[in-house]
């Protein structure tokens, strides 16, 4: 619905990119507009699973925007179209980064720097295995902290 496109399932982890193959001044605002309806999403599912005595299930979401290699990887027994690159790298760290902030979604500051009227909280720069200079980061807020109404980004 955003332009995303799934490059890869990882575990229960999902790689999404937005703009891998076509570039657009929107793309940050896609991919934080997709956490947003996402932390809705799964806010809705856990009313039900609450109201059927179930337990809540959650998410995490890590968001980082930079370049990458986009293409096709592999030999020729085995190629996948797919991006690579330190922004990857550093976009699942941030997502583990959630751990330790207690956040279901953190976007760095360059996703925040082209996302003007986003509301977010800054976490500060929380270490960030393997990364020496770790960025800026932001939580988005929880739905039931948001305004009744999803977000207009971009």
């Amino acid at each position: 619905r955003n332009g995303g496109s799934i490059d890869k399932f990882v575990g229960d982890g999902i790689l999404a990119t937005f703009g891998a193959t076509a570039t657009s001044a929107s793309t940050c605002a896609q991919a934080a507009a997709t956490a947003a309806e996402m932390m809705d999403a799964l806010e809705a599912i856990n009313a039900v699973r609450r109201a059927a005595g179930e337990p809540a299930v959650a998410h995490r979401i890590g968001v980082h925007a930079g370049e990458a290699m986009v293409g096709n990887v592999g030999s020729e027994d085995r190629l996948e179209f797919t991006v690579i690159g330190d922004v990857v790298n550093l976009a699942a760290r941030i997502e583990q980064a959630c751990k330790r902030t207690g956040d279901a979604v953190l976007l760095s500051r360059p996703v925040v720097d082209a996302c003007p009227g986003l509301q977010t909280v800054s976490r500060g720069h929380p270490d960030l295995p393997g990364v020496d200079r770790p960025p800026e980061l932001f939580a988005l807020p929880r739905p039931a902290s948001r305004a009744s109404s999803p977000p207009t980004i971009g």
